[in-house]
């Protein structure tokens, strides 16, 4: 193989590494070995402060960067003197910065490179910003020898390309924290969220709605598909979706009605609602054309205490009464649970319409229900 195809064979690799993991250990390893690494790091230098930090990427030197950053990255002789001449895509090396003579003679060298057996240094400039350098930087020992011109040529032809790749991971990792933490959110949510692509496959499903959909009662995941565990309302659900897939550009109007699915072990019904995206949609990193609602009884949330609290300044006892009335109780049941005469649960409930504005228990009920920190199922931050 000559040097060229070598080349690109490396730089496939390289690419390949920016969403998989597997491929970048690859390319880290193949440039290890060609040239001669027992380390590969990546370092921000700030010019402000005058101290690097960083993490390894290559070899066993996690503990050899955990003193850099704790104390030897704001004793690095090479970066401060690197600064005139410091330019993304650019490779810098240690040699042109300080002779062996002198760094021999550094706490750097002394305490921090010869311990870990190291003495060269190639560093790949990836990008300047706000008076910080990144860079990632190929070291290693003595035995290898300062790096060569041959060396220092292949790195700068690979240099746009790693800048490149860093760019792109960087971005799927923000990406990436951006859907984690929207799944994060839909996770905590008190109803179920389906994402549903262009062809009704489902695509995305929350904690709520993988409990309803484990129970297999009513609604069920088949051939990913949503599909109902009773013929009778199959033909309802795939209006609602089908709907819901081929909306129109034109067509602006969410789709209508919620359809109600019986189970068989509970008295109550599924309800599910869904609503088009007007157009496919990148949700949580993937293609979503429609999303479905899933409200399961079974697993409602009692209304946060602590909202209870502090938005109508109930007290414990009107608190324990007024969860079990929007839960659906009567004040006999009330009474009985809570071991209180009917009139004592009496008064607690006129109380309670008195603060929270309402006359009828149903009002009450809507209002509690309502409430978006019901909706997520937990107390509100204060």
């Amino acid at each position: 193989m000559n040097p060229g195809q070598a080349l690109a064979g490396d730089l496939a690799i390289l690419y390949a590494g920016v969403d998989r993991p597997e491929a970048w250990t690859e390319w880290l390893a193949r440039t290890a070995a060609s040239l001669r690494l027992p380390f590969i790091g990546q370092q921000a230098y700030s010019f402000v402060e005058k101290r690097g930090s960083g993490c390894c990427l290559f070899g066993d030197h996690h503990s050899t960067m955990h003193a850099y950053n704790a104390y030897y990255g704001a004793r690095n002789p090479w970066m401060p003197r690197a600064r005139a001449t410091l330019q993304p895509g650019r490779p810098i090396v240690s040699d042109e910065l300080c002779g062996e003579s002198e760094l021999y003679r550094t706490e750097f060298y002394a305490d921090w490179l010869r311990p870990a057996r190291l003495l060269h240094s190639m560093g790949a400039v990836l990008a300047i910003e706000n008076g910080t350098s990144h860079t990632m930087a190929f070291l290693r020992g003595p035995d290898a020898g300062p790096y060569t011109q041959e060396e220092i040529r292949y790195l700068t032809s690979v240099l746009p390309h790693l800048q490149n790749v860093f760019r792109l991971r960087a971005r799927l990792s923000a990406l990436e924290a951006v859907r984690d933490s929207f799944s994060h959110a839909l996770d905590r949510l008190g109803y179920g969220v389906v994402l549903i692509d262009g062809i009704g496959r489902v695509v995305s499903i929350n904690a709520a709605a993988r409990e309803t959909l484990g129970k297999q009662d009513g609604l069920r995941l088949s051939r990913d598909q949503l599909r109902t565990t009773s013929p009778a309302t199959e033909g309802a659900l795939e209006r609602l979706l089908r709907c819901g897939t081929s909306l129109s550009a034109e067509t602006e109007s969410p789709v209508n009605g919620v359809v109600e699915i019986p189970r068989l072990r509970s008295p109550l019904p599924l309800e599910v609602t869904a609503f088009p995206l007007l157009s496919e949609t990148m949700l949580l990193g993937i293609s979503a054309s429609v999303i479905v609602f899933i409200h399961d009884p079974d697993l409602s949330r009692p209304v946060p205490e602590t909202w209870l609290k502090q938005r109508f300044r109930l007290t414990g006892g009107e608190i324990r009464v007024a969860r079990m009335l929007a839960a659906g109780s009567t004040l006999p049941e009330i009474s009985d649970q809570l071991e209180i005469s009917i009139q004592t649960a009496r008064t607690h409930l006129k109380r309670i319409f008195a603060k929270t504005d309402t006359s009828r228990q149903s009002d009450l009920s809507r209002r509690l229900l309502r409430s978006l920190a019901n909706l997520a199922g937990t107390d509100p931050a204060r």
